[in-house]
């Protein structure tokens, strides 16, 4: 029976026969891993913690009968900030969802991987609203896989503000604008915010504020662009729309 030891974020946790637990892991070296965590559904088991979305932990994995199995693991960071906020707590669903998605090869999970790591951070730490953390993720992480949008510098001029067009994958300028459901006339506060999320490292990306509606313009920019580009409609954050308090 091989073994090797890799750190990795568990993406997903679903229980597996009576008291095991199957977990998704991003790793930066070896992508995703699919492991069982045996005992992990039992609160005695030594690895119960481990197995937990949203984890960052050491992990000793054992090969048998062509199954990862985890014998040993080590919590690194927990980002237990996050289990005191509903919101948090859905937002990281989301920002997991999508990491799953994403990360196809490991060459792919290890450009992904900081920028997940600085967003548990932010949601944790509870600086930010949480819409502002899962926008700028959404941004950042599509030009990250490739899905970049062309961006027309600023000008020092008189410039008749900036269009994001869904179809073209581009802001210009709003002389180019038409009237199209697929052209959105963005605010200032919004073109800057997207143009910095676009340059920023994973550490910065968040050493920023915004007002309610350039936030509003920038949640359903990154939200819509992201279902667009991956074909797929996101919807756990929905829920929050929906809660009863």
């Amino acid at each position: 029976m091989s073994s090797f030891t890799d750190k990795g974020l568990v993406l997903s946790a679903i229980p597996f026969k009576e008291s095991d637990r199957m977990i998704r892991i991003l790793s930066r070296r070896n992508g995703i891993i699919s492991a069982i965590v045996p005992g992990a559904g039992k609160m005695s088991s030594r690895n119960a913690a481990c197995a937990r979305p949203g984890v960052y932990a050491s992990l000793t994995f054992s090969l048998s009968h062509s199954f990862h199995y985890v014998s040993e693991s080590q919590v690194i960071e927990s980002f237990m900030g996050i289990y005191e906020s509903i919101e948090a707590l859905t937002a990281m669903a989301h920002i997991l969802e999508i990491t799953s998605d994403l990360a196809i090869n490991p060459e792919n999970a290890n450009d992904i991987f900081p920028y997940v790591i600085y967003s548990l951070h932010a949601l944790s730490s509870n600086r930010r609203d949480y819409r502002l953390i899962v926008s700028v993720f959404e941004w950042k992480i599509m030009d990250v896989v490739g899905f970049s949008v062309d961006i027309t510098p600023a000008r020092m001029n008189s410039d008749p503000g900036y269009v994001f067009s869904f179809t073209s994958c581009s802001i210009r300028t709003g002389r180019c604008h038409t009237a199209s459901r697929d052209e959105l006339a963005l605010l200032p506060g919004t073109y800057n915010a997207l143009s910095y999320i676009r340059s920023a490292t994973a550490e910065k990306m968040f050493s920023f504020h915004v007002t309610e509606d350039i936030l509003d313009q920038l949640t359903y920019i990154s939200r819509k662009y992201l279902c667009e580009r991956l074909d797929k409609k996101y919807c756990k954050l929905d829920m929050l729309d929906q809660k009863p308090f």
